[in-house]
C-alpha cells in the first residue's frame, strides 16, 4: 500500500489535499481521452501511479461516480462511464427542447439579470482557458451552461438540469477531449452562443442551440475515429 506520510508527493499544489491531487489527476485523465470510456479503474495500479493510498482513491473514485463520469460496477470494480449514441441523442433532444426555451426566457428577461447572469458565466468560461487546465474548462463550460438553465427562475428547467447534469457532464467530457488544445474553437462557438442569444432573436437562439448541442452528438457518431487518436494517450496513461 502506498504510504502517505509527511513527504510532498509530487502531484500535489501547494494547500492541496492528497485526495483532492488524486480527484484532479483522474478527472484531467478523463477530460482528455487518457482514459476513455468503459476503461477500468484499477486501484493498486491507479494508486500507485498517483501516489496516494488506496483508501485515498477511494474517496476520490467516488466523487467522479457522483459526478457521473465513473461508473461502480458489481463484481466487475470502476470504469469510465460510457454513454451509448442513443443515450446521447436522446440526451441531445431534451437539450434542444428545454435549452432552447431557457435561452429565450433569457433573452426576454426585461430586468436584465438573466443576461448579466449569461455574460459573467461566459467571462469564467474563457478566463479558464488562460489556466490551460481542462479540469477548470471543463467546470466553467458546464457552469455556462447550468446558467442557462438556471437564469430564468423555473424551478422545472432546474430540477430536470440537475437530473441530466451528470450525463451531460459526461457527453460534453467527449468534446473537451476531442479538440483538446482548441481553445479558441471552443471559445468562439460559446462566445457565438452567447451573443445570439442576449441579440434575442427566438428563431435564431433557436437554430444556435440545436447547432451548438448536436454538435456534441455528432461527435459520438464519429467516435470510432476519436478512439483512435486517443488509443496511445490511454496505453501511456494506464500501464
Amino acid at each position: 500500500m502506498t504510504s502517505e506520510s509527511s513527504q510532498q508527493s509530487p502531484l500535489l499544489t501547494p494547500g492541496q489535499t492528497r485526495k483532492e491531487a488524486a480527484l484532479a489527476s483522474l478527472r484531467k485523465a478523463i477530460l482528455t481521452g487518457e482514459i476513455g470510456p468503459g476503461d477500468p479503474v484499477r486501484e493498486v495500479q491507479m494508486a500507485e501511479a498517483l501516489d496516494v493510498s488506496r483508501s485515498t482513491l477511494r474517496e476520490a473514485v467516488q466523487t467522479l461516480v457522483h459526478e457521473g463520469l465513473l461508473v461502480q460496477e458489481k463484481y466487475k470494480g470502476v470504469r469510465v462511464a460510457r454513454l451509448n449514441r442513443k443515450s446521447v441523442e436522446d440526451l441531445g433532444e431534451v437539450r434542444v427542447k428545454l435549452e432552447t426555451m431557457a435561452a429565450q426566457k433569457i433573452a426576454k428577461d426585461p430586468t436584465g439579470k438573466s443576461q448579466k447572469m449569461l455574460r459573467e458565466a461566459l467571462e469564467e468560461y474563457l478566463a479558464s482557458g488562460d489556466l490551460e487546465d481542462p479540469v477548470a474548462e471543463q467546470a466553467t463550460h458546464l457552469a455556462l451552461h447550468r446558467t442557462v438553465w438556471f437564469a430564468p427562475g423555473n424551478e422545472v428547467l432546474q430540477r430536470v438540469w440537475t437530473s441530466i447534469e451528470s450525463f451531460v457532464n459526461l457527453s460534453t467530457a467527449t468534446n473537451l477531449a476531442a479538440h483538446h488544445g482548441d481553445v479558441a474553437r471552443q471559445h468562439r462557438r460559446h462566445t457565438e452562443y452567447v451573443e445570439c442569444i442576449l441579440a434575442g432573436d427566438d428563431d435564431a437562439i433557436a437554430a444556435m442551440v440545436e447547432d451548438h448541442v448536436l454538435d456534441n452528438v455528432l461527435l459520438y457518431r464519429l467516435r470510432p475515429g476519436f478512439d483512435a487518436l486517443a488509443s496511445q494517450r490511454r496505453a501511456d496513461f494506464l500501464l
